[in-house]
């Protein structure tokens, strides 16, 4: 699910549910065709750190090309990617035996060696129709991962043909102050239901290989008796920066505020913190929780990230369950209706994937989620954080950040290299649109939301010329938002008909149809 999601379909259905909600609460292949020596040393050089992160530093070796190649994490941004986040590998290649399988052995190197290795199918044979296609490989970092510099190589094969490709990209660790073991952070469900299992996260820094360390958890009453305990003995298999663990408590009976005691001891050294607990009477909704994609927690989220939403659901047969997100200004940002699932007397598991949109505003975020079982109704609140820098009101109506290509996942704000005639992808941000306050009164109550609505054209000129040798249909870009208005990024397709050949420019022109407004943007680009 996306996390911020500014486009709602206005039903009657749609405004209930908000007011209820506003209102009620790889290894390599062994080849038989052997390899030289002095390959397997340079792709082992290239695995190095390094410091040269473009689509450029990629190796290629074989029998296969690479025509392109991108590395984004799971929430799409370019750049380091967030330890414990998704990534994802898309390649353009080159060379395919039409109709045959393309397998691959991949692996994750980085400043420690090797950190994930598995063996895969990347194409079926029925989806290779010619010499290209395109791959994607979706992998997870770990949260303990440290901060550097990684690789990814793929060994891919056909029968009889082979290549290697190399691909660098940079993971970027949370920086904790101090070095040396610790204790970093203690992390479980805002409230917890009486008698019921509930997970405790702790993170760990600064542990070495063989290095023993004995955990122990203790539920006291608040200056009174133990309740439960759980104690845990951990041999560490290598060297971390960071390190997750998970234990598993029981609620004490009596809903009420407790103490959780943490105690740590290794190799002599002891560190024991105090966590306050609040249990609360049970429900058939528990333990909801923020999780990264390995399924570890975060206190702070920040644009773009990717995560699950988690909950513990509790009861028998089948449910409805709905889920609501508003943020700082109270507005709405996410809606996601009737998810039907089947649970159990001892608890499901259920997860929802978001993405921290890149113009979501910073701070707190509340998540409501409203559970029908038979015709009865539960529900249950958290909250969570999303940080970054306050966006800023836009100066006046204007499009930015142009991006095109060829393909959808491949496109640029450089200055593009384009095949015409042909389809070309299109990706830019708008903001500053004037909107239109409007409201709807549903079920006795007022709900505001607001319009925006713009015109817009490409069109392509040469250099000195005013006639453009091509101009697009005018498309419109109308939005409905249930918050605070933000930028908002475009992504559409045009195609050019005609043989073009050598430098052009390429204009985008927007009107605001609100207002009198208007802005234009110009990128060069190369058709060929």
């Amino acid at each position: 699910m996306s996390l911020l999601n500014s486009n709602f379909k206005e039903s009657t259905g749609f405004f209930l549910f908000c007011i209820s909600f506003l209102f009620l609460s790889c290894e390599k292949d062994k080849e038989k065709n052997n390899k030289s020596i002095d390959v397997q040393k340079k792709a082992n050089l290239e695995l190095a750190p390094k410091k040269d992160k473009s689509e450029s530093a990629w190796v290629i070796s074989g029998k296969y090309k690479v025509v392109e190649g991108l590395i984004v994490s799971g929430g799409g941004k370019k750049g380091p990617v967030k330890a414990g986040e998704k990534l994802s590998c898309f390649i353009n290649i080159k060379g395919l035996i039409k109709n045959e399988n393309l397998k691959a052995d991949v692996k994750i190197v980085g400043p420690e060696g090797v950190y994930y290795k598995d063996s895969r199918t990347l194409l079926k044979g029925s989806s290779v129709k010619g010499s290209n296609g395109i791959v994607g490989l979706v992998l997870n970092t770990g949260s303990d991962w440290p901060t550097g510099m990684y690789s990814i190589q793929a060994d891919i094969s056909q029968t009889g043909k082979s290549g290697t490709i190399i691909a660098p990209f940079e993971v970027s660790s949370r920086e904790y102050a101090g070095k040396g073991f610790q204790l970093r952070e203690v992390i479980y469900p805002e409230k917890i239901s009486s008698g019921r299992k509930f997970p405790v996260y702790i993170l760990l820094g600064g542990v070495k290989k063989g290095q023993k360390v004995s955990v122990n958890l203790q539920i006291r009453r608040k200056g009174g008796s133990v309740l439960s305990t759980v104690a845990k003995d951990i041999t560490v298999d290598k060297h971390r920066i960071n390190m997750w663990k998970v234990f598993t408590l029981i609620a004490p009976e009596e809903a009420s505020n407790y103490q959780m005691l943490v105690s740590i001891e290794t190799e002599g050294k002891r560190i024991k913190t105090g966590e306050g607990i609040k249990v609360v009477s049970p429900g058939p909704i528990a333990n909801v929780m923020i999780l990264n994609p390995d399924a570890n927690p975060g206190k702070i989220w920040y644009r773009q990230d990717e995560g699950m939403l988690s909950a513990m659901f509790f009861g028998k047969g089948s449910v409805v369950i709905d889920v609501g997100i508003t943020g700082p200004d109270k507005g709405i940002y996410f809606i996601k209706k009737n998810t039907k699932r089947e649970i159990h007397p001892n608890g499901t598991a259920i997860s929802f994937p978001f993405t921290v949109p890149e113009f979501a505003p910073a701070g707190k975020y509340a998540v409501k989620l409203r559970m029908k079982m038979d015709s009865r109704f539960f529900e249950y609140e958290a909250v969570f954080n999303v940080g970054g820098r306050e966006l800023k009101p836009a100066s006046g109506y204007t499009v930015k950040k142009l991006q095109l290509g060829n393909n959808g996942i491949f496109i640029t704000d450089k200055n593009p290299v384009l095949r015409v005639p042909g389809t070309i992808h299109a990706s830019f941000v708008m903001e500053g649109m004037k909107a239109n306050k409007l409201s709807k009164t549903v079920a006795g109550h007022t709900l505001d939301y607001f319009e925006t609505s713009s015109e817009c054209v490409f069109s392509v000129t040469k250099p000195l010329l005013e006639a453009p040798e091509y101009k697009s249909s005018a498309f419109q870009v109308k939005n409905t938002w249930y918050h605070s208005i933000s930028p908002m990024r475009i992504n559409t397709v045009f195609r050019i008909p005609r043989k073009l050949s050598g430098r052009y420019f390429l204009k985008l022109d927007c009107s605001d149809k609100n207002s009198i407004r208007s802005t234009q943007l110009q990128k060069q680009v190369v058709f060929r």
